[in-house]
């Protein structure tokens, strides 16, 4: 059931551009790997907020037509957020079932940011999944529903929680930075899992006592002084 519904999983995206109108056939230009992304932004809960991020191309009629009618139309945005929110729903199911953890896809919405520097329309679907990543002590482990041979049409990106860094993670992103992983559209992600543990703190705040032991001595040692004066 996993595989099928990690099928569902890949054409998010295309909910989108069949919403929006005929974006996808009559586009002037192919959408380029950075125009569109699947992301999940964990938190320390092992929740997530996912979305699904399609950008138009505004300087083609036929992205602008599609971008302006799915931004100005209730209807068509309702059945953007419904469709995507089911298709969410079948792989959250199937994950669900497969790992055994209770899980849960809430707080779907949709949203629209028009770039005017690259004159680009950006779409972002976006909701919450209770559970997505598993809890082991301090210790956040994220695996299905890619590990499962998930291969996305669009770059995914993974955000760690603030205060929290990279234990392990494969495959090898093709970019990264401390809170951000990065995977190119296509990139084969089975067998996936990224594992992802509070960060340490830094020397000068690890000892917190030391200082203050320092100055008290010192102040200590001043007392004396001051006695035996």
């Amino acid at each position: 059931m996993l595989a099928a519904a990690l099928v569902t999983l890949a054409l998010l995206g295309s909910a989108v551009g069949g919403v929006g109108g005929a974006r996808a056939a009559e586009t002037e230009r192919p959408p380029q790997q950075s125009d569109s992304a699947f992301v999940v932004d964990l938190e320390g809960d092992g929740d997530a907020t996912t979305a699904v991020t399609v950008v138009f191309d505004l300087e083609s009629e036929s992205d602008r037509t599609a971008f302006e009618s799915l931004r100005q139309n209730e209807t068509k945005r309702d059945r953007l957020e419904n469709r995507t929110e089911s298709r969410l729903q079948t792989v959250v199911t199937a994950t669900a079932e497969e790992t055994g953890r209770e899980m849960a896809i809430e707080a779907t919405d949709v949203s629209f940011e028009v770039d005017d520097a690259d004159d680009r329309g950006v779409v972002t679907v976006s909701a919450t999944w209770r559970s997505l990543a598993a809890v082991d002590g301090d210790r956040l482990i994220l695996g299905e529903p890619f590990a499962s041979g998930f291969a996305p049409d669009r770059t995914v990106v993974v955000r760690l929680p603030e205060g929290y860094t990279l234990e392990n993670v494969t495959p090898v992103p093709t970019d990264r930075d401390d809170r951000r992983l990065v995977w190119n559209a296509s990139t084969s992600l089975e067998g996936y899992e990224a594992v992802v543990t509070p960060a340490e703190a830094s020397d000068g705040d690890s000892q917190p006592g030391f200082g203050v032991a320092v100055a008290i001595t010192a102040i200590v040692g001043m007392a004396l002084v001051r006695r035996r004066r």
